[in-house]
């Protein structure tokens, strides 16, 4: 589910996002060996005996589902944040996602968070 997440600088917030990408099934088609399993719902529909109800099976491919700012076969641009007045010296980095939970066992329960920092001199 989507997460708020946090930068912050020396214990200051300078920037929050929640990264999350809705349009992962666009990229099926570069995904030609994503795990595809049959989803069942039910659906209404208008017979021969009026309004009823039945189950169906659908196909829904693994790289259909909504992900964290990430599609497989999609590129990811970067999010460029700006840090102006930022005095020269140590400072401390943090990016917290305050409502992840602990790691528990061997659950996938994780969040993986890529960042790099580029200044001028």
């Amino acid at each position: 589910r989507p997460q708020e997440n946090i930068l912050s600088i020396n214990g200051e917030e300078v920037y929050s996002f929640t990264p999350w990408r809705t349009d992962c099934a666009s990229f099926r088609r570069f995904n030609p060996s994503t795990g595809v399993w049959l989803s069942k719902r039910t659906v209404a529909y208008i017979g021969r005996e009026g309004r009823a109800e039945k189950e169906v099976e659908e196909p829904i491919a693994s790289s259909d589902l909504s992900r964290s700012n990430w599609c497989p076969g999609s590129n990811v641009p970067p999010s460029v944040i700006p840090l102006k007045d930022i005095e020269p010296g140590k400072h401390v980095l943090t990016i917290s996602i305050p409502e992840s939970k602990e790691i528990e066992g061997d659950k996938l329960n994780r969040w993986l968070v890529s960042a790099y920092l580029v200044w001028d001199e």
